[in-house]
């Protein structure tokens, strides 16, 4: 079984799993530099899984009826941003100024909501594309005025002067990751494999929610950053347990978390990022096999 993830801060339980060789018999992690590249393997049926965040996979879902989310993975409570060079204080500041962002994926609809809220249009701001690898160069050398960005590049570039003008706390139930499979196209072994890949990924979300020593450490160094930036950026998401995903995915919250998509689907409507689609009521968007 193939799974497929960024550099987001709130899939590393998944990076410490493969580097301390937990992850399921069978299970490889393929790590691409840009959620859009995720999404695109995923389309293109060279994964299995892919994780992704929830505006992201909601065009994936309305697209693709054999899509569905198998798991909720954390939450963004200050963890993907907007930032300033340093002499910008609030989101209006950036009237007439370059603005980057991964276009494709999260950084159009975070821009997007934090143009809106801020009483400003997208023509109001020059959208600049810049993939993660290019972003803090791009924010360093001043080729940009703003950036949407993500831990671990928001602490790295804090570190260096930006301001935070707009972040996911004022969009909240927005910014959830999710894993999404086709459960159709899964084997009776993928099945199992998906079933302990959920078990490995709630043991070391643990770790880092207890701030583990040895899964501490290691983060850093994989994400370039020091012992009290990575404490401070996870207090930024908060990871879902397994009794909130049954809620979520089978209980009493799935007609609640249907709602939230069903909302950001017509918010992606809204900021011109996608055409007009109702969800039909009777296209299942969540599976339970990996917490059977």
């Amino acid at each position: 079984m193939r799974i497929g993830a960024n550099t987001w801060l709130g899939y590393e339980p998944l990076f410490l799993a493969r580097q301390q060789q937990t992850l399921p018999q069978g299970v490889s992690l393929h790590e691409y530099p840009t959620t859009a590249e995720t999404l695109r393997a995923f389309r293109n049926r060279n994964l299995d899984v892919a994780a992704l965040t929830l505006d992201e996979a909601v065009p994936l879902l309305l697209d693709d009826n054999q899509a569905a989310i198998a798991l909720i993975l954390s939450h963004s409570h200050g963890a993907d941003a907007l930032l300033g060079q340093a002499e910008f204080k609030q989101v209006t500041d950036l009237r007439g100024k370059v603005v980057g962002a991964d276009s494709l994926t999260l950084g159009a609809y975070m821009l997007g909501r934090a143009l809106e809220l801020s009483g400003m249009d997208k023509k109001e701001v020059e959208i600049r594309s810049v993939s993660l690898e290019q972003q803090e160069a791009s924010f360093l050398n001043r080729e940009i005025d703003g950036l949407v960005t993500f831990e671990p590049i928001l602490s790295r570039l804090q570190r260096q002067g930006a301001k935070v003008l707009f972040d996911s706390r004022s969009l909240p139930n927005e910014i959830l990751d999710v894993l999404v499979v086709r459960p159709q196209q899964l084997n009776k072994g993928q099945r199992r494999q998906l079933r302990e890949l959920v078990k490995v990924w709630f043991e070391h979300t643990e770790t880092l929610v207890t701030q583990q020593e040895t899964a501490m450490q290691l983060v850093m160094k994989r994400q370039n950053l020091y012992s009290n930036e990575l404490q401070h950026a996870l207090t930024l998401l908060r990871f879902y347990d397994r009794e909130e995903n049954q809620r979520l995915l089978t209980g009493q919250d799935s007609p609640q978390l249907r709602r939230t998509i069903e909302n950001i689907a017509q918010t992606l409507h809204r900021l011109g990022l996608r055409p007009a689609t109702t969800i039909p009521p009777q296209q299942p968007l969540f599976t339970s096999i990996g917490m059977e």
